[in-house]
């Protein structure tokens, strides 16, 4: 309907507006309100005033529920726009659920509204169900209560305060909030584990510099567990909280609070703070280095758990050499990739770094990956330039912490200790799956450092030079269906050679590694054994070699998951399966605990070979972290299962 005004020297008209519940809501003019009140439409107007004041009309609701409020003009036609439905909803809360709050701590600030300004000034009260659990308080600074009431002023609708986590319980709680008038809200609140902390210190410290601020944080990590995302402050009126700073050996660092330094010193929170004091001026903690090597600094508090940042590697060097790059481990018998002595600046004029063993008969350095290790090698870094490069290999059959030191003048200016452990072995590149008549299917042993949970190699490492190529022997079970074979022989048995300074055997055939030939159908297991060596899972694996069905068209006689290749693999992995007879089919990717990664196939499938390609990504299409993972399929026979490893 398009608006018209009335008429000049109209004399105007009246307008009733009514409503059809007057429990639910009343309409109202200037002169008071009621379920039917009447306004004015003036000459060369087309509508009631907007305003009270100015003669207009207005509705206010009363109760919750539906209310149609109406208009009406004697000789005017209603139209669809004269009646229109409302509901009035009740004065309630926009509550919503606290962020989590670390016990002993106080949570974040939480702000919560009411559904409406115009309540006349109204106190809210907030309660929570067990006050042994939480407390609450209207700010960060004030003693928490099991009760507060929050004074909310006409014309505003939001109110704050905070949760108090008591200290050494966790669990859920139920805050209750309520307001005369308001209908009552219930939201439910957690307390749960605190976590410790510390702000990142220095990766290289020298023993001249100036002690470094050491800052303890309180407060939830992020996922990763790695670090304080959520600071959380001490909560007020509670006990003490004692953080104790401490390193794994004073002789490298030492931690430093107005007392002095020692090995190990403690700090209190006060009240409010999420931090300790930035500086040992303020009441702080600092760290200071006392002499060369690698030192621990581990933050703990009772109760807290840690996150990553609790404990940091620091190295101290003097004289400005920092020793870099040393892996977790070195295998027996093996070689470091690179490492790198760097001096603290490039202008020096041009220095030699002498780099030593502790125990020569043990572990040995070297100025180059194919040069044979001693126990002393001496490296000039020319004036402009920082880092002189060297190795490290571990003699065969030394187990145990070995010492590594740079010299400048013959006093010891950097150090660092390096585990070595027994090497492991694994077989990669070798298919699950081989069919009779294909090529032989070349592999490789690699050596390295065992991962974890023992199921391959957390790292290889190559044979260290200077030593014969290492012969590792690789087996076939009794009566297997293939044949191992090199460029020069065909066995069961065959011995494969990694040569120095290499971490793995020729990766072809041609080139003199080790194949494995098809003969016959049925399973074969393949294993590296070499001596003195940790066998992880992966220096067996299990092939099965079957018919070309696919091309020869025939169905099997019974359903089979043959495995995937390449296996260990990155980034993508073939899963092979025959399926004696149509129907369901369901292929997917668990891990380790039975949780599901991703689903391959949900679907009806023919009878036949077929082959399923994984990315190594879940259902949301995240790349998964290296490790063991099952592959099940399930068919109308019953369920099959097969181990896969995704490498990094």
């Amino acid at each position: 309907m398009s608006p018209q005004v009335l008429r000049a020297g109209s004399p105007g008209i009246d307008v009733t507006a009514e409503v059809d519940d007057p429990a639910v809501g009343a309409v109202l003019n200037s002169g008071g309100s009621g379920a039917a009140v009447i306004a004015r439409i003036e000459a060369l107007q087309s509508v009631t005033s907007t305003t009270l004041a100015g003669g207009g009309v207005a509705f206010d609701g009363l109760a919750a529920g539906p209310v149609t409020v109406t208009a009406s003009s004697p000789g005017f036609l209603p139209q669809y726009r004269t009646s229109k439905d409302l509901t009035v909803q009740a004065a309630a809360f926009n509550a919503y659920a606290p962020y989590p709050t670390g016990s002993g701590l106080v949570g974040a600030e939480n702000y919560w509204q009411l559904n409406g300004t115009a309540h006349g000034g109204t106190t809210v009260h907030l309660a929570v169900s067990d006050p042994a659990v939480a407390l609450l308080s209207p700010n960060a600074l004030t003693p928490g209560l099991p009760a507060i009431d929050i004074v909310v002023p006409d014309g505003t609708s939001h109110f704050l305060f905070h949760m108090n986590g008591l200290e050494d319980t966790t669990g859920t709680v139920t805050i209750d909030v309520t307001s005369a008038g308001f209908v009552t809200s219930q939201i439910d609140a957690d307390v749960v584990t605190p976590y410790v902390g510390m702000a990142a210190l220095p990766v290289v410290k020298d023993v001249n510099d100036q002690p470094s601020n050491l800052v303890v944080q309180l407060g939830l990590p992020n996922v990763a567990n790695s670090t304080i995302q959520t600071f959380q402050k001490r909560r007020p009126g509670g006990p003490p909280l004692v953080a104790t700073v401490a390193v794994t050996d004073p002789a490298i660092a030492e931690i430093l609070d107005l007392s002095g330094p020692a090995g190990s010193r403690q700090i209190t929170f006060e009240e409010g703070e999420s931090t300790t004091p930035g500086a040992v001026t303020l009441g702080g903690l600092g760290l200071r280095g006392t002499g060369p090597g690698v030192v621990l600094v581990d933050a703990t508090i009772p109760g807290f758990q840690a996150v990553g940042t609790a404990t940091q590697e620091v190295t101290v060097i003097q004289n400005g050499v920092a020793l870099l790059g040393f892996p977790a481990a070195l295998g027996a018998g093996l070689q470091t990739e690179p490492l790198v002595a760097r001096l603290n600046s490039s202008a020096h004029g041009g220095t030699t770094v002498r780099l030593a063993t502790a125990n020569p008969a043990a572990a040995l350095v070297s100025s180059g990956s194919t040069i044979a290790g001693s126990d002393t090698v001496t490296i000039f870094v020319p004036d402009g330039q920082q880092d002189a490069v060297f190795y490290v290999q571990a003699l065969e059959g030394t187990l145990g912490t070995q010492y590594v030191n740079a010299l400048i003048d013959g006093a010891i200016s950097g150090a660092r200790t390096l585990d070595v452990v027994q090497p492991a072995v694994m077989m990669a590149d070798l298919a699950d799956t081989l069919i009779m008549g294909d090529a032989p299917d070349d592999f490789v042993v690699q050596v390295g450092v065992a991962d974890a949970d023992g199921s391959g190699l957390a790292v290889t490492q190559a044979v260290r030079a200077g030593v014969p190529a290492l012969s590792c022997p690789v087996v076939l079970d009794d009566g297997a269906p293939a044949d191992l074979a090199t460029n020069t022989t065909t066995a069961d048995s065959l011995d494969v050679l990694i040569p120095a300074g290499a971490f793995q055997s020729a990766a072809t055939f041609a080139a003199g590694g080790v194949s494995l030939v098809p003969v016959a159908q049925g399973p074969v297991t393949v294993s590296a054994r070499p001596t003195g060596f940790t066998l992880t899972a992966y220096a067996s694996s299990a092939v099965y070699i079957r018919d070309d069905v696919s091309a020869t068209g025939q169905v099997p006689a019974a359903t089979a998951l043959y495995g995937n290749h390449p296996n260990p693999f990155n980034p993508k992995t073939h899963i092979d399966f025959s399926l004696s007879g149509a129907g369901r089919v369901q292929l997917a990717i668990h891990d380790v605990r039975g949780h599901l990664v991703r689903t391959l196939v949900s679907d009806d499938m023919a009878a036949g070979p077929h082959s399923v390609v994984w990315d190594g990504t879940d259902n949301q299409g995240r790349q998964q972290s290296a490790g063991v993972y099952l592959v099940r399929l399930v068919t109308p026979e019953g369920m099959l299962t097969h181990k896969v490893a995704l490498v990094k």
